[in-house]
């Protein structure tokens, strides 16, 4: 599944046919090093981050019941933008970092949306910290002890608001965690 490319999440989601889907976390986060488009020539970050999330949930719609939950994992990056459309271009790294700022702004757009639409499904956005996933540089802790101030989280910690924003009861409908 490239959720960048729009027709590789249409021929993913058939692979899953009729299978009931009860917990869906979207979760790609890509931060572009340079400017670049999706092969159907949308800005990278806002194709992987949002349209491809957006895609892949509205694909597989009638594999989730009702009470079924959507976990879009997003980041509180968002606030540094105000805008979310798939027409940004850029250069240089501010550029790029912008771009992941506008698609995480799109995901809790998304959130809200998908919620006020589909009110039988729980959707839920979360941030799950500063995780040290190579994704935009972030080192690792040596450990919980040694932890400094601004240094990220491992993905096992990263981890946790997603799984309980997963399988935890009476969250609130379109809620960000």
């Amino acid at each position: 599944l490239d959720l960048a490319d729009l027709s590789s999440v249409v021929r993913a989601s058939k692979l899953l046919d009729s299978r009931r889907i009860h917990i869906l976390i979207a979760n790609a986060g890509l931060l572009p090093r340079q400017y670049a488009t999706s092969v159907q020539g949308h800005e990278l970050a806002f194709a992987t981050n949002v349209l491809g999330h957006f895609l892949l949930i509205r694909c597989l719609l009638s594999n989730l019941e009702e009470g079924s939950r959507v976990v879009v994992v997003t980041g509180d990056i968002y606030c540094l933008t105000k805008a979310c459309t798939p027409d940004y271009t850029y250069q240089g790294s501010l550029g790029a970092l912008l771009a992941s700022c506008r698609s995480k702004l799109g995901n809790l757009w998304l959130v809200a949306e998908l919620q006020r639409r589909y009110d039988k499904l729980l959707i839920l956005g979360v941030h799950p910290g500063v995780v040290a996933s190579n994704l935009g540089g972030a080192r690792s802790a040596p450990s919980e002890r040694g932890r400094r101030r601004g240094i990220a989280i491992n993905s096992v910690r990263g981890a946790q608001t997603s799984l309980i924003c997963a399988t935890q009861p009476n969250l609130l409908p379109g809620g960000y965690y």
